[in-house]
């Protein structure tokens, strides 16, 4: 690699060094050097104004400390004024010449440490920064996966994580982790996942004893590009099965103290382990990341994850999930192509029961009105009965037409007109409340369904809301119709007795019925007086 680090430069602004050792992690990057000669750059100074511009646009700072045996350390930041660092190097140029130290001499006499803080650019870019890929990830091998993971706590997981490489002029990324040459900038490989989504999903049916520290997902740590360091693959495979398990099982703890991954999974068996992540290997990693993402991926999440759990139950091998055949996700999938088929077939006839309930409705609201038009004939039949009935036998008795229609005729006429009115207010009565009823049921049947089938194809099946609507259209269409009849038949029954007893009986008749009234209405009033 042509291209000079960042370390490197800060390391070389004013001396010719050696690198000696170097620990890089996630908030600062420590390195000691040795000098190899005494001889200083003529331009440091404005090599180190180059430099603190760099680190500056980076919100990187740093702290290079020049150690003289026998001597106190000289410090020298980020934030040193032109004028301090001009002093600065005097003296350093003092203190070798008062040493006068031999070349061999050299790396017991003088030291340079550095130090690069990254705290600011994790704080306000999202970003860290990484100088040296084998001494950063080896902190997180060999037993310490798990601590890469809860350093990533330090980060907003709902924007791009970066991590700029400073010893690598290759890039690569996962869908929210993107390892960025800081020399080639070229545009990644990117997926749009709704981690939002997918987390609250997991909640509904998994418990991690670390929600609310975690919001991570698998897809986190699966690599889109071409990744060059093999420590770094290692690490993510790793994390990609703990993770996939811990989105699949009912229960899931992490233990980062012995790196372990601690998860109940409940099948047609349980399966309660203790994995240690260190011992993890890849063989499996397709195999539990492809079921995590079906599981997730359309359909109905809460069945096909039960019917995972139930196949992966089934498969585990010596109570290890990351044991797991190929197999398996064939298995699951036509399980769930089995399970489908019984679905629709149930759907079928949950459509026919709520259709034949819907025939069922429509005649209901027809046999409401048609016992109304039956009251409505019988009052109309008893009344005629009765009035033919004393006015046949009456002719037929006397041979004449003449006080065919008496007064008590009349009056048993209207007794029964009125008790016909008041049948007519019960009929409507019963009408009204088996309609309310009728329509009451169309919510009862919408509630009982709502819970096994989706809110908009309930809708489209049974729209209560249309249906009522028609069926209290019908019914009162009907009830109006029957009503007015039945009104128009009372009245003219009235008015044909009246106008057959006035026209059917003579004035002495009539004078003697007048006669009647006036002693009844006398006789009524002196009681109630």
């Amino acid at each position: 690699m042509n291209n000079v680090s960042l370390l490197e430069k800060i390391s070389n602004f004013l001396l010719q060094t050696e690198l000696v050792s170097v620990c890089d992690d996630f908030h600062k990057c420590q390195a000691n050097y040795k000098i190899q000669s005494t001889n200083m750059n003529d331009n440091g100074a404005s090599l180190f104004q180059s430099i603190t511009e760099t680190c500056n646009n980076y919100n990187l700072n740093f702290d290079i400390n020049f150690n003289f045996d026998g001597y106190d350390p000289i410090l020298i930041t980020n934030k040193t004024s032109l004028t301090t660092l001009h002093d600065n190097i005097y003296n350093i140029k003092n203190n070798f010449d008062f040493l006068d130290a031999e070349p061999n001499e050299l790396d017991s006499t003088i030291s340079i440490d550095i130090t690069i803080y990254k705290d600011e650019a994790i704080s306000r870019r999202n970003t860290t920064h990484i100088f040296d890929c084998e001494s950063f990830f080896s902190n997180f091998n060999s037993g310490k996966e798990l601590q890469f993971l809860f350093k990533l706590k330090d980060f907003n997981v709902n924007e791009k994580i970066q991590f700029i490489l400073w010893n690598s002029e290759t890039s690569f990324n996962t869908c929210s982790l993107f390892f960025i040459s800081a020399y080639n900038h070229i545009n990644y490989s990117t997926e749009n996942i709704e981690r939002q989504l997918l987390i609250s999903k997991r909640n509904k049916s998994c418990h991690f004893t670390f929600d609310s520290e975690l919001k991570f997902i698998p897809d986190d740590f699966k690599l889109l590009t071409n990744c060059p360091y093999e420590s770094i693959k290692l690490l993510f495979d790793k994390l990609l099965i703990t993770l996939s398990l811990i989105y699949l099982s009912d229960y899931s703890d992490l233990k980062i103290e012995s790196n372990e991954v601690i998860f109940k999974l409940k099948g047609y068996r349980l399966i309660n382990n203790t994995i240690l992540i260190n011992e993890i290997t890849s063989e499996s990693l397709h195999i539990i990341y492809d079921i995590y993402s079906w599981v997730y991926t359309d359909g109905n999440f809460i069945d096909k994850l039960g019917l995972a759990r139930n196949i992966i139950s089934l498969y585990t091998k010596e109570n290890d999930i990351t044991k797991l055949s190929d197999g398996v996700l064939k298995s699951i999938e036509s399980g769930y192509d089995i399970y489908l088929k019984e679905n629709v077939k149930q759907y079928i006839e949950i459509k026919n029961k709520i259709s034949e309930f819907l025939i069922s409705q429509s005649d209901k609201a027809s046999d409401i009105t048609k016992n109304m038009f039956s009251s409505l004939k019988s009052s109309f039949w008893s009344i005629i009965t009765f009035f033919l009935s004393i006015f046949l036998i009456r002719i037929l008795l006397s041979k004449s037409y003449s006080g065919a229609i008496t007064l008590e005729v009349v009056v048993v006429t209207l007794f029964f007109v009125a008790f016909s009115f008041v049948y007519l207010y019960l009929s409507l009565k019963e009408v009204n409340e088996e309609k309310d009823r009728l329509l009451n049921r169309y919510d009862t049947i919408r509630d009982r369904y709502k819970d096994l089938l989706n809110e908009d194809d309930l809708k489209n099946i049974i729209n209560t809301e249309e249906l009522k609507s028609n069926d209290k259209d019908y019914i009162d269409g009907r009830k109006k119709t029957y009503t007015k009849t039945w009104i128009t038949f009372n009245v003219l029954m009235i008015v044909i007795v009246l106008i057959l007893f006035f026209y059917m009986n003579s004035n002495d008749i009539l004078s003697d019925t007048v006669e009647k009234i006036s002693k009844f209405y006398n006789v009524t009033l002196f009681y109630f007086e």
